[in-house]
């Protein structure tokens, strides 16, 4: 017989347990149904620090530095491409001079999905910062290649994470939410530290007839709003510009519409050597 529930603390551990009757005059069980780490309390000369590092004001090398006291979490680590006068250029990569001067307190790299302007500096930057990787399952994968091009994919430890999970990372506890976008597996990211919560968008869309997958959870923004937010952190491109996007399933209508066309009015040609000098051009449909 279940006599009651409670929760007791140990340290910064919190253990919700279930109270019941052994029977046979034996004494009293209690059971552990839920274990979880405490809040942090908040220190009030501590302050929450947001540092873009890439991203602001420009396309591409997102990369933004979320710190408290001790901890150091990142978010995203993307690179962008030369402008016209970048002449010899061929990749631009975020200066990231603050988290090596503090390398001591970076704990992880938060990635929301697997665009280049997203990951595409990890490869460099995580050289001199070799700190681990918490992304998505398709964005891991996409990340892995990249490692692997630059021979350090047994030196990057990389951690597939699922919607729903929470990471605690020194005073962080991050909690990936389903979104979309046009590559799959996106996320947005709560970010809760002891100063208050941070929710970090991520590139997303509205979709809710994406191609593959469920919708954004859009109950679970909802759910966090209602707690309190200290801060959004929301994808901008193209925020300005009246009306909405169509969802990806649009893009493959698009593409089936292109190649219905009658494949008769059009023509290819191609060359096969036969020897020095001599051709044959072949008709083809």
């Amino acid at each position: 017989m279940v006599l009651g529930i409670g929760k007791r603390k140990y340290k910064n551990i919190c253990v919700l347990y279930i109270c019941k009757e052994a029977g046979d005059g034996q004494a009293m069980v209690m059971e552990p149904i839920s274990i979880w780490r405490c809040k942090l309390k908040k220190n009030s000369n501590s302050k929450l620090k947001i540092i873009p590092l890439g991203g602001l004001e420009q396309i591409g090398m997102n990369i933004t530095a979320f710190e408290y006291e001790d901890s150091i979490i990142v978010v995203d680590c993307g690179l962008s491409f030369p402008e016209d006068d970048m002449l010899g250029i061929d990749l631009v990569i975020p200066d990231v001079t603050y988290l090596k001067n503090n390398i001591e307190k970076v704990k992880g790299f938060f990635i929301t999905h697997g665009h280049e302007d997203h990951i595409g500096a990890i490869p460099y930057v995580l050289r001199d910062i070799n700190v681990p990787i918490y992304a998505t399952k398709l964005t891991v994968g996409i990340i892995d290649n990249k490692l692997r091009e630059h021979n350090m994919l047994s030196k990057v430890k990389r951690k597939v994470v699922k919607y729903g999970q929470h990471i605690n990372l020194g005073c962080f506890r991050v909690e990936f939410i389903k979104t979309n976008h046009s590559i799959q597996d996106a996320a947005a990211l709560a970010i809760y530290s002891p100063a208050g919560t941070v929710v970090h968008t991520g590139d997303f869309k509205v979709d809710y007839t994406p191609v593959f997958g469920d919708a954004i959870d859009l109950q679970r923004f909802g759910e966090i709003g209602k707690k309190g937010v200290l801060a959004l952190m929301c994808d901008s491109t193209n925020a300005e510009r009246p009306g909405f996007t169509n969802s990806e399933r649009t893009v493959g209508k698009t593409f089936d519409n292109i190649f219905a066309y009658k494949y008769a009015d059009y023509y290819c040609y191609f060359c096969i050597q036969r020897g020095p000098g001599a051709a044959d051009y072949q008709f083809c449909l």
